[in-house]
C-alpha cells in the first residue's frame, strides 16, 4: 500500500509540473503580447509628437502671410532674399530638419517604427533638393545635426534630383 501511495503521489507531482510549465508559456506570451502593445503604444506617442511639431512649424508659417513669402522664396530661390530673410529661412530651416532629426534618430532607438518613418523619409528627399534647403545643409548640416543624421543626409543626396532635372527627365520620358 505504501508503495501505491508513492506512485500516485510521483505522479500528481508530474501532474503538477505539466501544469506549471503550461502556465508558464501562458504568462510568457501574456507578456510578449504586452510588450508589444506597449511598444506600439510608445511608438505612437512619439510619432504624434513628431507630427505635433511639424504641424505646428506649418501653422505659424501660414499664419504669417510675410514668413510665408520669406520661406517660398527661401525654398526655391534663397540668392534672392536679404541678410535678413535668409536668417529667418535658416532659422525655420533649422527646425523643420531638426524635426527630421529626431525623428531618424527615433527610427534608430525603436521609438517610431518603419511604417512612420516611411512617411518622414519620402519629406527629407523632397526637401533636400530644394535649393534654399541644400544650402543650409551644405552651410549647416554637419556643424548642427546628428553624426548619423547627416550620414543618412549625405547617402540620401546623390540620389535626389534638383527640380530641373526631375522636370527635364519627366519631358524626356513623356510623362
Amino acid at each position: 500500500m505504501v508503495k501505491l501511495k508513492k506512485i500516485e503521489l510521483a505522479r500528481w507531482a508530474n501532474i503538477a509540473e505539466i501544469f506549471a510549465s503550461i502556465v508558464l508559456v501562458l504568462t510568457l506570451v501574456y507578456v510578449g503580447l504586452e510588450l508589444d502593445r506597449n511598444t506600439k503604444a510608445a511608438q505612437s506617442g512619439s510619432w504624434q509628437g513628431i507630427i505635433n511639431k511639424m504641424n505646428d512649424l506649418d501653422t505659424s508659417e501660414a499664419a504669417d502671410p510675410e514668413f510665408s513669402s520669406v520661406i517660398m522664396r527661401g525654398e526655391n530661390t534663397p540668392q534672392e532674399l536679404s541678410d535678413a530673410e535668409l536668417f529667418r529661412f535658416y532659422r525655420m530651416a533649422q527646425a523643420r530638419l531638426g524635426q527630421l532629426e529626431f525623428a531618424y534618430l527615433a527610427l534608430n532607438e525603436g521609438t517610431i517604427g518603419e511604417y512612420h518613418w516611411g512617411a518622414v523619409k519620402g519629406y527629407i528627399q523632397q526637401m533636400i533638393w530644394m535649393p534654399g534647403y541644400r544650402s543650409f545643409w551644405d552651410e549647416y548640416g554637419e556643424a548642427v545635426y546628428h553624426e548619423d543624421f547627416v550620414a543618412h543626409i549625405q547617402s540620401v543626396l546623390p540620389n535626389c534630383e534638383s527640380k530641373e532635372e526631375t522636370a527635364g527627365n519627366a519631358v524626356a520620358e513623356g510623362k
